[in-house]
Order: C-alpha cells, then structure tokens, then sequence
C-alpha cells in the first residue's frame, strides 16, 4: 500500500512539475505568500503537491539515490524550481550529494538554470566548498559570460583558487 501511495505521490508530482512554469512577468509573492497560507506555521496541513516537491528537495538534500531514481524514473520534471528559483541539482551540489549530482545530471538536468537571485547549481557547490561538483559542473559550459563572471567572483570570494582558474582560462578562449 505505502509503495502505492509512493508512485501516486511521484505521479501527482510529475503532473504539476511539468504544468508549472514559472511566469517572467509576474514576481513571485504570489507564490510565496500561498505557501506561507498554507505551511504548518500556520495551522494548515501541506498539500499533496508540496508533500511531494518537499520528498523531491529531500532525496536531493540527503543523498538519497533510491528515492531520487523513483523521482527520475517516474518521468518527474528534474529541472523544477521551487518559489525561490531552486532546482534538485543546486540542492544536491550545495549539500555534497555527488551521486544525486549524477543521476540528475544524467536525467539531463539543467546546470545552466538560476535561481532568483542569479546563482547556478555551480554557484552552489563553489560556495559550499565541493571542489569534485565544483569541478564537474564547470565541464558543463552554460555558454553565458555572465554566469562565468559571476562564478568566476564566487570562485574568488570564497578561495576555489582551481575553479577560478578554470573559469579564467574559458573566459580567454
């Protein structure tokens, strides 16, 4: 029975991942305050769908493969952002998940995306120290010279001297 509720919880979460796209135009407060309304904070239980995305942001946050391969293997959108731009793979990167980085990277999950403020899964992984991430996002070039910019002074900001060399050595080319 639980497995069962698993793969509709997977299912439910698929089908919204890949119906909500994010609107350029409208800022997003709408859908910060929704959430708010309705976080136990409040009073009021989570939905399914935040249940769901909260499992997804989980598996990403702790590593756990088995949970992240039910996600990916039920067809869930990987390059789903939160209210505040966060995908799986920026998650995984800043907590040190290399294998959740993998499958996800596999599953052609986007290192390229930002988040509200302008950082990328990259980003991330230079700010928390993880060198191996760091150096295996790096090979992904988003083909932006503003993220590479903007990398390249995290690299610096937080002593990823190697990194910095790298995004300095792409940016001659």
């Amino acid at each position: 029975m639980q497995k069962y509720i698993g793969y509709f919880l997977i299912l439910l979460f698929t089908l919204l991942a890949s119906c909500t796209q994010p609107n350029p135009n409208q800022p997003n407060n709408t859908t910060v305050q929704a959430k708010q309304e309705t976080t136990p904070e409040n009073g009021q239980p989570l939905s399914a769908a935040q249940e769901v995305e909260l499992a997804f942001f989980h598996a990403a946050r702790t590593g756990d493969t088995e949970l992240m391969k039910l996600f990916i293997d039920s067809g869930v959108n990987v390059n789903f952002q939160n209210n505040q731009g966060y995908t799986g793979l920026m998650v995984a990167a800043f907590r040190g998940q290399p294998e959740i980085v993998d499958q996800l990277l596999a599953a052609d999950a986007s290192a390229c995306l930002v988040d509200e403020r302008g950082n990328t899964a990259l980003m991330a992984a230079i700010v928390s120290g993880e060198l191996s991430i760091s150096r295996k996002l790096f090979t992904i070039d988003c083909d932006d010279q503003h993220l590479d910019n903007r990398s390249l002074t995290f690299a610096n900001q937080f002593g990823q001297q190697e990194i910095a060399t790298l995004l300095k050595q792409r940016q001659e080319k």
